[in-house]
Formats: C-alpha cells, structure tokens, sequence
C-alpha cells in the first residue's frame, strides 16, 4: 500500500507537471499570438492614418478642382459666343487703337479653328505709330473683357514711326467654330 501511495504521488506529481508544462506552452502561444494581433493592429492603425491623409488630400483635390470649374466658368462665360459679339469685340480693338492715336487695319479669320473644346479666332491688328503707342495699346487690349492671346508681334522701323503687326487669337465659343 506504501508502494501504492508512493506510485500515486509519482503520478500526481508527473500529472501536475504534464499539466504546467501544458500551461505554460499554451500561455507562451497565447502571447505570441497576442504579439502577432498587436503588430497586425499596429500596421492596419498605421495603413488606417495612410488612408486617411490620402482621403484628406483627394477632398482637397475635389474642392480644388469644383474651384477651378467655377473659374473655368466664369472664364468662358468671356468668350464671345455669337458674331455680332465678335463684331463687339473687333469694334472695341478699333477704339483701342484710335485711343493711342493709331489707325489699325484688322484682318479677321473666316471661322474659328477649335481645338480641345476651345475655339479661337485669329485676328491680325495692324497699326502704326511709336513703341509707346503700341505697348500702351497692348495694356488696353489686355483689360478688354475677353480672353485674348498674342500669338506674333512684329515690329519694322518706318519714317519717324514703327509699322506693327499683332497677331491676336481671340477665344470664343466652341459653337462658332462650327
């Protein structure tokens, strides 16, 4: 019965250290899959802030871009979108011309050409008269209320004064252009 006692205690004991080895595998997988959880949290936390700063930087973008569209807008509600507003537009590069004392002579385009849904209108305005005539005649076209561009300026020296020619693209309506 001694020997009986002793081999149970042996078993007790084997069973109570079988079972904290168990223990203490299970506790250690247990905290390596934390470990694993945690750094798996840490990088979606940090992919999370990532996606964030993309999000904020693409609601700006889409604020800026709604921005450039009512500029864009306003820009192209310039364009003269009929030809008795092209005329309006001509009339005024001859007033500007007789302001700096200069007698233009205007050649204008059959059409406009269109080009990315944008038209122009090229317009040659020839005058003569000084430098200062003509660079205060560029200021004044300049403050018209359409959007022009000068594609060529040319310059030749005459008798007491400069002959010049300004090759003007004049935006409009894409539908002129048709």
């Amino acid at each position: 019965m001694v020997n009986s006692k002793i081999n149970f205690i042996k078993i007790q004991r084997a069973y109570v250290f079988l079972t904290a080895v168990i223990l203490l595998v299970g506790t250690l997988l247990t905290a390596r899959l934390i470990s694993q959880q945690k750094t798996t949290v840490i990088l979606k936390k940090t992919e999370l802030g990532t996606l964030k700063n993309d999000l904020k930087a693409l609601d700006k973008v889409l604020l800026d871009q709604k921005d450039f569209q009512t500029k864009i807008n306003l820009i192209t509600q310039t364009f003269p979108a009929s030809y008795q507003e092209v005329s309006l537009a001509v009339g005024q590069l001859e007033a500007v011309a007789g302001k700096t004392n200069q007698t233009p002579e205007i050649e204008i385009a059959d059409k406009p050409e269109s080009d990315n849904g944008i038209a122009d209108l090229k317009i040659t305005l020839k005058t003569d008269g000084g430098f200062t005539n003509l660079a205060e005649m560029l200021s004044l076209i300049n403050k018209l209320p359409y959007l022009s561009n000068v594609d060529s300026l040319q310059i030749t020296k005459g008798e007491g004064k400069t002959d010049n020619t300004v090759n003007l693209k004049l935006y409009t309506n894409n539908n002129l252009a048709k």
